[in-house]
C-alpha cells in the first residue's frame, strides 16, 4: 500500500505540472495581443498604458522565462494580482472558495447518504412496483441538469411559498438559519442528480453480486438476510461506488460553480465568471489551475480508497 500510494503521489505531481503548462498555455496562446484584448475597445489607453501593463503582467519576457516566474510563484502561494482589483489572486479565491466548497460538500453528502439506502431498497423490490417508480425518478434524476432543476425550485418557492429566501447569500456567522435556508435549492439541485446516478449504479452492482455462487454459499449456511446483504454483498458493491463518488465529486464542483449563477451566490462560479467577462486573464488562470488541481487531488483519494477497500488494485 505505500509503495502504491507514493507511485501515485509521483503521477500527482506529474499530472500537475502538465495542468499548470497547459493552463499557461492556454492564455498566453491566445491569437493577438493579451493586453490589447484585456483592455477590449477602451480607446482611452495610451501605448505608454500599454507597455507598462504588459511589463506589470510580466508579458514582455521570454514565454519559458515567463513560465518559471509563475510557475514559482504558485509553488510560494503566489498566483499573482488582480488587473482591475490589484488585490491579490490568493485572496479573492480564498474569499470565495468556503462557499463553493460547503455547497459542493453538502450535495456530496446528501447524494452519497440517500443513495445507499436507496440502491439496497430498490435492489429488494426489484421487478415491483415501488422499484420501477425509484427507477423513472432515478432517470430523470440522471437527465435533468442541476441549473434547470435550480430555476424549477425558484419558480416553485415563489409561487407554493413566496416568503421562503431562495435567492441570495447570508453569512453563516450573521444568520446561520437564514445562511442554510438560501443554500438548500442549491445543494438540492446538485445533489439530486448525484443521487439518481449512485442509487442506480448501487443498485445494478447489488443485483449482480447477489447472483453470484458465494453469496448462494452464504445463504445456504443459513446467514440472515440481513448479514448477506451488509457483511458480503455490500462491501463489493461499494467499490465501484467510491469510484464514482470521486468522479462525480470533481462534477459536483464544477456543477456548483454554474449552480451559483443560478441563485446569485458570491462563491467561485461569480468570480470566474466575473473574471472572464472582465477578460482579467490572471484571476481566470489562477482559479482554472485551482480547479483543476482539485479535481485531480480528488482521484488521488479515489485511486487510495479503491486501493483500500480492494488490495488486488495495488499489484495491478
Amino acid at each position: 500500500m505505500l509503495a502504491y500510494t507514493l507511485r501515485r503521489l509521483l503521477d500527482l505531481v506529474l499530472v500537475l505540472f502538465g495542468v499548470s503548462l497547459l493552463v499557461f498555455l492556454m492564455i498566453r496562446l491566445i491569437p493577438g495581443d493579451a493586453v490589447q484584448i484585456m483592455l477590449g475597445a477602451n480607446t482611452e489607453i495610451t501605448p505608454d498604458r500599454l507597455e507598462a501593463l504588459r511589463e506589470k503582467l510580466g508579458l514582455n519576457k521570454p514565454l519559458l522565462v515567463q513560465y518559471w516566474d509563475w510557475l514559482t510563484g504558485v509553488l510560494r502561494g503566489d498566483l499573482g494580482q488582480s488587473v482591475w482589483t490589484g488585490a491579490p489572486i490568493r485572496e479573492e479565491i480564498l474569499a470565495r472558495l468556503p462557499l463553493t466548497l460547503e455547497i459542493t460538500l453538502l450535495s456530496l453528502v446528501l447524494g452519497v447518504l440517500l443513495s445507499i439506502p436507496i440502491g439496497i431498497l430498490s435492489a429488494y423490490w426489484r421487478n415491483s412496483t415501488g422499484e420501477y417508480v425509484v427507477r423513472l425518478v432515478a432517470i430523470a434524476g440522471v437527465t435533468v441538469p442541476s441549473f434547470w432543476l435550480g430555476t424549477l425550485f425558484i419558480y416553485l418557492s415563489y409561487k407554493l411559498w413566496p416568503g421562503f429566501p431562495a435567492i441570495g447569500y447570508v453569512p453563516l456567522a450573521e444568520d446561520p438559519a437564514g445562511h442554510f435556508a438560501r443554500l438548500l435549492f442549491p445543494v438540492l439541485a446538485l445533489s439530486l442528480p448525484l443521487l439518481a446516478g449512485l442509487s442506480r449504479l448501487l443498485r445494478s452492482t447489488l443485483l449482480d453480486i447477489l447472483s453470484q455462487d458465494y453469496i448462494r454459499t452464504a445463504r445456504a449456511k443459513g446467514l440472515s438476510e440481513r448479514i448477506v446483504m451488509y457483511k458480503h454483498a455490500l462491501r463489493n458493491a461499494l467499490i465501484p461506488l467510491v469510484t464514482v463518488v470521486g468522479i462525480q465529486a470533481g462534477y459536483l464542483f464544477g456543477g456548483a460553480i454554474v449552480v451559483e449563477q443560478v441563485f446569485a451566490l458570491p462563491g467561485m462560479g461569480r468570480l470566474i465568471v466575473g473574471a472572464i467577462n472582465e477578460r482579467n486573464y490572471p484571476l481566470v488562470q489562477g482559479t482554472i489551475l485551482l480547479v483543476t488541481a482539485g479535481f485531480v487531488f480528488i482521484n488521488l483519494l479515489v485511486d487510495l480508497a479503491y486501493a483500500y477497500l480492494d488490495p488486488r488494485v495495488e499489484y495491478a
